[in-house]
């Protein structure tokens, strides 16, 4: 699991973030004049759920992903949507002109000092949509006083390995499995 400096993602200082600056420009001269809104959706409401999976079918008929080959997320999302209150999961949605293109789903565990960031869902038409999500999402953890990002496993993909390799991870969460000899 990658570990982000959510103020190093926020503030974007320094050399080693260069690249993710250019792209955040890039992004957003890309959408130039264009009226960008981020906001927290109720993700118990059926009409949220119904705007954002009408959405990410859009998305991906256009781009198909290819970090689920067993087609199970929309199922997860369905899960966590539908207990989002209860387990307090939180979002960032990003609308351009009115029109929702991205949205970052995550959870502050009780360690405090981190989100876990578990779905990212966006609109690639637009360049660099991502890292300003991510970017977004840092700055909302600052303002909120959360040090880290946890953005997860990689799942063996190499794009997204190299993707969450430009974000410029502090650290990383290892794991094991642990059984008994015998």
């Amino acid at each position: 699991e990658y570990l982000l400096d959510s103020e190093g993602l926020a503030k974007l200082e320094g050399h080693e973030y260069q690249t993710l600056r250019k792209k955040i420009k890039r992004f957003t001269k890309h959408v130039g004049e264009k009226q960008l809104e981020l906001r927290e959706l109720d993700l118990s409401l059926t009409e949220v759920q119904d705007q954002l999976f009408e959405s990410i079918a859009e998305w991906e008929s256009k781009r198909v992903p290819d970090n689920d080959p067993e087609h199970n997320e929309k199922l997860v999302l369905k899960k966590i949507m539908s207990n989002a209150p209860e387990l307090d999961i939180k979002n960032l949605s990003l609308y351009i002109d009115k029109k929702l293109h991205g949205i970052m789903i995550y959870h502050q565990p009780l360690a405090k000092e981190y989100y876990i960031l578990h779905h990212l869902k966006v609109n690639y038409e637009a360049p660099y949509i991502s890292d300003f999500l991510h970017h977004a999402v840092a700055k909302k953890a600052i303002e909120n006083n959360v040090s880290k990002l946890n953005v997860e496993m990689d799942l063996g993909i190499e794009n997204l390995k190299k993707h969450k390799m430009t974000l410029r991870p502090s650290g990383f969460f290892r794991k094991y499995t642990i059984s008994p000899r015998h």
